[in-house]
């Protein structure tokens, strides 16, 4: 069973939880443009980003594992579920 936990906060928007405290939050990808690149390029689906009230500092010290400081990104809802081990725990119930 995973500590890990999505809440919808708005209608894109998802509240990492782990232990019953909000750790990071979880977004779809605007396009992103790269300076030297042309075409732009489009940013990946989804992004886990360390929750900015949670984790004050830069290395987001007591960021629970796997999350990044850095953040990390997924092609698809369902790497998330996967990087969180949700769908395990939702198979099983």
């Amino acid at each position: 069973m995973s500590l890990f936990s999505l809440v919808q906060t708005h209608e894109d928007f998802y509240a990492v939880i782990h232990g019953g405290r909000r750790v990071a939050i979880l977004f779809p990808a605007r396009p992103y443009v790269q300076a030297d690149v042309w075409p732009a390029q489009q940013a990946l689906p989804w992004s886990v980003m360390p929750d900015p009230e949670a984790f004050p500092d830069p290395a987001c010290v007591g960021l629970p594992a796997p999350l990044s400081p850095a953040g990390n990104r997924f092609n698809s809802f369902a790497e998330v579920e996967a990087f969180l081990g949700l769908q395990a725990s939702q198979e099983a119930a």
